[in-house]
């Protein structure tokens, strides 16, 4: 399994789309979509940037798939290393309460659209 694919790997399995990526890692929805469809490998800097905001991340798993995906303690659970971990997941709850809203307020605007529709 390559990089791009241990990337897709996380982030399927922490339901990240694509676009809270994007948003999360300050990296355009282009660069992470050609990641996505192994176009292209990422670069340091991506790298950098995804373990920035998943602190979760072992750095050495992400980079050549040895380890296990998550950093864990001695009783397989996993870590939060410091007060910044904590304000990284903040704004990822943020962020995705923030898509949540937004997908909401779209099925209720198609909601209305079929009400409309068969009244």
């Amino acid at each position: 399994m390559d990089i791009n694919a241990r990337i897709r790997e996380y982030c399927k399995r922490e339901k990240i789309t694509q676009i809270s990526l994007s948003e999360l890692t300050e990296v355009s929805k282009q660069s992470v979509n050609s990641i996505f469809k192994d176009r292209h490998l990422p670069g340091v800097d991506f790298i950098k940037k995804m373990l920035t905001a998943f602190p979760g991340i072992d750095a050495r798993w992400l980079i050549t798939g040895l380890q296990s995906e998550l950093k864990t303690d001695i009783n397989n659970k996993s870590t939060v290393n410091s007060d910044k971990d904590f304000s990284f997941q903040e704004e990822k709850i943020q962020l995705l309460e923030k898509h949540l809203k937004e997908q909401r307020e779209e099925i209720e605007f198609y909601r209305e659209l079929l009400r409309q529709k068969f009244e």
